[in-house]
């Protein structure tokens, strides 16, 4: 383990070695030289260059220290405590002298050797920003392995910018695996536990700290030399007038995977909005689950972001429900009731007061869930869960003056999954009706999804006071909306992209599409799916994305 070996020492000998080293200097200072007769005695240099036969050029700050070494031919040191904690050189001796006004110029020969002595698990070698080093996480709490950038990297862990979905990770758990891996090909995996998250709500990132464990030898020998190359990158890249060679660590090796990384079509502006709704979800999920309050500002612009996106393109929005962006079932659910419940209220000529707070309900109607353990929809459909969710929620709703209690009232506790003979407000009515509805439409569980006909003709029959909710809900979206799916004689599967003005199916893309296309993606798609053949996808098929 690193803690049992706290320091190190290495030996450079090798001429290139050295000057490699070395020529981290150039330029950039943190390189010192003292008397070896008068420790005492030190002062900053620069490293000039290495010039002909090996002369090694440097910069004493101090004039008069070096002119005085040379005149009584003292022998000097070479040292520094910075990046690598502290390394010295073998004793030197200048051979010429240039003494300028402030400073003087001298030449040594190159060192023999450089004796590196660091407090390994002490030291985190910090990456540049224009370094990648994508970095895989995956562990208890992903839904999937997240991404992200390595900060810095040390022998007891690292420091890592991830996504938002990070905040879905567990604290002091042992079970996560981090992979990292550099432009020159080399990968470095080890496990590791999280020992802090630190969010940032103007970006919706997350900054991740590991410490590995279970360290043997080999593996601590791998990350002492990463962070040796880190360091040297760093100072080779430091001095912006000099072009030298990149680090082999941090040479690519193909650019295949950028080409990978690029060929894939882009998310529509829709589904980008929704995902950043989403993190922001997931933020206040963190926020109540870390005992802090709701973040009304957060939730204001959600709400009116989505409010903005129904009206300028509710089919847009609404095929956007489509994406898959990693987060747990009840934050994806949250967001697309909140898009179903933008359009139809605004359909139904909500004021704008009203509409905001009755979206930003929705918004965050399930979140209760999420702090008490529970990311399922199963769970959520059971009543012994909806007491406490809900009275989580309106508790962190007390206090937000534009939120009515009679909004919180309607979206939580009427628009829960309560008893089918239960009084409800119209705006309840319509909070139950979608929230039924997209639940039904997802897999959960045992449970297959239904298609968008059969789960309306379930929830009437079900709720018979939906009823005229379900017509006006029809009345918005048409019998067969935007992102259901529909078949053709083939049982070939196609999404629902768009509705023509009679609100028939208009503009299909086949299912195969992982990524949400924009509109400007769908002409070659349209020119192969004939008008003759749209009459025929009609049949709605038992399945969900």
């Amino acid at each position: 383990m690193f803690e049992e070996q706290p320091t190190k020492q290495d030996l450079l000998e090798g001429r290139d070695d050295i000057w490699q080293w070395l020529e981290g200097f150039v330029g950039v200072g943190g390189l010192w030289i003292r008397l070896d007769a008068s420790p005492s005695e030190a002062c900053p240099v620069v490293v000039v260059g290495l010039e002909e036969g090996d002369q090694l050029a440097l910069e004493v700050v101090d004039a008069n220290l070096a002119e005085r070494a040379h005149s009584a031919g003292s022998s000097i040191t070479l040292f520094t405590n910075e990046g690598v904690k502290y390394a010295q050189s073998n004793s030197l001796h200048i051979e010429h002298c240039h003494v300028l006004e402030n400073a003087a110029t001298v030449y040594t020969g190159l060192p023999e050797c450089i004796v590196i002595n660091a407090r390994r698990g002490e030291f985190h070698a910090r990456l540049r920003k224009d370094l990648d080093c994508p970095v895989t996480i995956s562990g208890p709490g992903l839904i999937r392995p997240v991404q992200g950038e390595l900060a810095d990297l040390s022998v007891g862990g690292c420091r890592v910018h991830l996504s938002s979905h990070a905040c879905y990770m567990q604290p002091e758990c042992p079970d996560y695996s981090v992979e990292v891996a550099f432009p020159s090909g080399e990968l470095f995996q080890s496990s590791a536990e999280v020992r802090y998250l630190d969010l940032s709500e103007e970006n919706f990132s997350v900054t991740a700290g590991f410490k590995f464990h279970s360290c043997s030898a080999q593996h601590e020998s791998q990350v002492w030399q990463l962070v040796r190359d880190i360091e040297r990158e760093s100072a080779r890249a430091a001095d912006s007038e000099r072009d030298f060679e990149p680090s082999e660590l941090f040479r690519p090796v193909s650019s295949v995977d950028n080409e990978v990384l690029d060929s894939r079509k882009p998310l529509s502006a829709a589904a980008v909005r929704l995902r950043h709704i989403a993190d922001s979800l997931c933020f206040q999920w963190y926020n109540l689950r870390s005992g802090k309050s709701l973040s009304m500002e957060s939730m204001l612009w959600a709400a009116e972001d989505l409010i903005v996106l129904a009206a300028s393109d509710a089919e847009e929005a609404l095929f956007a429900t489509l994406d898959d962006p990693g987060h747990p079932a009840l934050i994806w659910h949250d967001v697309c009731l909140a898009v179903r419940m933008a359009c139809v209220a605004r359909h139904c000529g909500l004021p704008e007061g009203e509409l905001k707070a009755a979206v930003a309900c929705a918004l965050v109607h399930d979140v209760g869930y999420l702090v008490n353990g529970s990311c399922s929809l199963e769970h959520a459909s059971r009543p012994v869960y909806q007491a406490e969710a809900v009275a989580v929620i309106k508790s962190a709703l007390a206090h937000c003056n534009w939120i009515p209690d009679a909004t919180v009232e309607a979206v939580l506790d009427s628009g829960a999954c309560s008893p089918p003979n239960c009084s409800r407000t119209p705006l309840g009515k319509l909070a139950l009706l979608l929230g039924l509805l997209d639940w039904q439409c997802r897999d959960v569980a045992n449970k297959a999804a239904q298609p968008w006909n059969s789960a309306l003709q379930r929830v009437c029959s079900d709720y018979p006071d939906l009823a005229d909710w379900a017509d006006i809900t029809v009345a918005c979206f048409g019998k067969m909306p935007v992102a259901s799916r529909v078949c053709d004689p083939d049982d070939k599967n196609f999404w629902v992209r768009a509705l023509d003005a009679d609100q028939r199916p208009a503009v299909l893309v086949p299912c195969g599409e992982r990524c949400l296309p924009n509109r400007e993606s769908l002409q070659r798609q349209m020119m192969e799916l004939q008008t003759k053949s749209l009459r025929q996808l009609l049949v709605p098929v038992n399945t969900h994305i």
